[in-house]
């Protein structure tokens, strides 16, 4: 290059443009992982939320609400006891579903291979409220710790609801170490 001539030459554009490439290809990963982890608790908190709003509704309406779960299709949906007092549920609003992922989808797991300490391996296929935010089973027996797990990414989440009807939200990276997530 001459001294007074002003800008880059081929060469330096080039070794530029290609340094940034490389620092691109090699953050996707990093972003995808982190964007599916994102996916899985917020996917998480869903739960969580529509577990609490079934159970305030079944309080504040008096009816059973039950929120019904579809690990097959990766859905969930809130139903209330319709007509009250009979074994028939009418579903309330549309059906939910998991965030589907850039690279990696969140899914409903059918179980996991470790629980939150006291609560079942298993998820729940539903989960229903009496009309005092009590979990109960089909007939009207209040039933013991329930769990719904899903995974994305490297983490493992459940939403639990305890017999009293407390539900909250865990996270694990190894199957053994839960813990409670705000």
């Amino acid at each position: 290059m001459k001294k007074n001539e002003n800008g880059f030459s081929l060469t330096e554009v080039t070794v530029v443009i290609g340094l940034l490439l490389l620092f691109s290809a090699l953050s996707i990963p990093m972003l995808s992982s982190s964007f599916t982890a994102w996916q899985g608790r917020s996917d998480a908190q869903n739960i969580s939320t529509m577990l609490q709003s079934a159970k305030f509704r079944a309080i504040s309406k008096a009816t059973r609400y039950q929120v019904v779960f579809s690990v097959a299709n990766n859905t969930w949906t809130v139903q209330r006891n319709e007509p009250r007092g009979s074994n028939t549920y009418v579903d309330e609003g549309s059906t939910m579903s998991l965030s589907s992922g850039l690279y990696k989808a969140v899914e409903l797991k059918a179980s996991s291979s470790g629980a939150p300490t006291g609560f079942p391996t298993a998820t729940s296929a539903q989960v229903r409220f009496n009309s005092r935010g009590i979990p109960i089973d089909t007939n009207g027996q209040i039933l013991p710790n329930l769990a719904v797990y899903l995974a994305g990414g490297d983490t493992t989440y459940a939403v639990t609801v305890s017999t009293i009807g407390k539900v909250q939200f865990w996270s694990t990276k190894n199957g053994s170490t839960w813990v409670v997530s705000h």
